[in-house]
């Protein structure tokens, strides 16, 4: 029994060394635990915030439509802003000149040759979409078309994320409206 101690006595006293290798190998094991954890969570925060730019974008666009539809469905004297807009696009004579800077409470805008109007909306700070940005264009596609579009791109100004949302209305039923898309624009 003794001979036994007094080899392995021995033999610890020829490992020198073997301690510290040891708790090398498990400093590095803990220190990659550790860093893989670390990116995981970075990710993760990554993550959340590009879906919460998104979410913010997409409803700056949402209200950008709503601020157009809200525009087109003013009241104008007798008559409603959609009306008019639909003389302008048949190349009648409206009330409003639709050429020059046509204002609705909180956005004002422009027309152009193709006859759509553009407006630009930014939202002030503090707002509850902060810091983004929304261009609302009212157009018809081409001269049969029988709709009238309210697009609206948001844009959350921090992140450059853009949201696209249009709708619809039928020029010969104002009151029939089609809600059609919101599309994540990559850029």
């Amino acid at each position: 029994m003794k001979k036994d101690n007094v080899r392995k006595i021995k033999q610890l006293q020829q490992e020198d060394g073997a301690a510290l290798i040891w708790v090398m190998i498990l400093f590095m094991v803990v220190f990659f635990t550790g860093t893989t954890v670390a990116l995981i969570q970075n990710a993760d925060v990554k993550e959340v915030s590009s879906v919460e730019n998104r979410l913010t974008s997409y409803y700056a666009a949402i209200g950008g439509t709503e601020l157009g539809l809200g525009f087109l469905y003013t009241d104008v004297g007798s008559t409603k802003v959609i009306d008019e807009y639909i003389k302008y696009l048949k190349g009648e004579t409206t009330s409003i000149n639709f050429t020059q800077t046509v204002t609705a409470p909180s956005v004002s805008g422009t027309g152009s040759s193709d006859r759509s109007l553009t407006y630009t909306y930014s939202y002030p700070a503090g707002a509850v979409v902060p810091e983004a940005t929304v261009v609302v264009k009212i157009y018809q596609r081409d001269p049969n078309d029988k709709y009238v579009v309210v697009q609206s791109i948001g844009e959350y100004i921090d992140s450059g994320v853009k949201t696209f949302d249009y709708t619809r209305i039928r020029k010969d039923n104002i009151k029939t409206i089609h809600r059609d898309g919101k599309t994540l624009l990559d850029e």
